[in-house]
């Protein structure tokens, strides 16, 4: 008698256990997030991407005033590019083939050609040509965890940081970046980032730049317009 009350009481004691093992697993594999981990892993697989395509908007706010400065789609191939949007409130399209560039002149709508040279300044439009490299961080703090979100029909992780950055554009005219970041869950890619910084002249200006990127190592390839 003594043995079956035993038995009734060890054997639910005994599943019990066994449910809580089970769930405490699910949850380390599933649930719990390493922000510091994600972000280190998500930053080295970004550095390593050769191709990729993009979304951009970039605006200031100066003296209270808000300016949009870009809004463009682009696509990245090693040192090939295509962007195609306004940049400086100017209707702007440019292909990089190798050494070659091709701009759209805004008014006749013809393409003007420039072996050799870019019709776009890299250290101002750094940016616009690879937004990826806005991600290039010489130091990181206050690095957060922020939920789960699905972002175009993607499951992301949601991770915020405040970090220095190197590339060279931002880091010559803004200072106190503040990073949002949505990562792609199976594969711990930027599906999509928010950042704000100020102006390191006058800190009640801001800077504001919004992207959405996809196809990471896609085969692009460009093909000399017309």
């Amino acid at each position: 008698m003594i043995l079956k009350i035993k038995r009734k009481i060890v054997l639910p004691v005994l599943a019990l256990l066994v449910t809580a093992a089970a769930g405490y697993t699910f949850y380390q594999a599933r649930v719990k997030v390493d922000p510091v981990a994600l972000l280190d892993e998500t930053l080295a697989k970004t550095a390593e991407v050769d191709s990729y395509r993009y979304r951009l908007e970039i605006k200031v706010v100066i003296g209270g005033r808000e300016q949009t400065i870009s809004q463009i789609q682009g696509e990245k191939a090693g040192g090939d590019f295509h962007i195609k949007g306004s940049i400086n409130k100017v209707d702007s399209e440019v292909y990089q083939i190798k050494d070659v560039n091709y701009m759209r002149d805004p008014l006749t709508g013809k393409w003007m050609v420039s072996p050799g040279s870019n019709p776009l300044d890299r250290r101002i439009f750094a940016v616009e040509i690879d937004p990826l490299s806005s991600f290039d961080f010489t130091s990181i703090q206050e690095v957060g965890y922020a939920g789960k979100e699905k972002v175009t029909g993607r499951k992301t992780y949601v991770l915020t940081c405040r970090p220095d950055v190197r590339q060279g554009f931002l880091a010559t005219w803004f200072k106190d970046f503040h990073y949002r970041l949505w990562v792609d869950r199976s594969d711990h890619r930027i599906v999509q980032a928010e950042m704000h910084g100020v102006f390191k002249e006058n800190p009640q200006n801001t800077v504001s730049m919004r992207m959405e990127v996809w196809d990471y190592g896609a085969d692009i390839k460009f093909t000399a317009p017309q």
